[in-house]
């Protein structure tokens, strides 16, 4: 009869059994991988939101027209986004 009566047999049933397994194998591995990423991921926003901090009191000689200030103005801006966005994913993938 094909697929089904031989997944009756006690070879079959064996066979499903052991990829059953695999797979919960795969899911447990899974889960803990991205345990440590969610955990990677909020300490890496942390860090970053703590190092725009310890920049923001920092005054700069330059005007705020020069274009070194306009660079580090955008440097920040763009890590701040970057730590709110990791922060973020973090929360939806927990």
């Amino acid at each position: 009869m094909g697929f089904s009566s031989e997944l009756c047999s006690p070879r079959g049933h064996g066979a499903v059994q052991q990829m059953q397994e695999a797979e919960l194998r795969l899911l447990e591995g899974m889960r803990k991988w991205m345990t440590q990423r969610v955990k990677s991921d909020r300490e890496y926003a942390g860090l970053l939101h703590h190092m725009l901090q310890d920049s923001g009191g920092q005054s700069w000689s330059s005007g705020p027209d020069s274009h070194v200030s306009q660079s580090w103005a955008e440097i920040t801006s763009q890590t701040e986004m970057l730590s709110r966005v990791l922060r973020q994913h973090a929360e939806d993938l927990n």
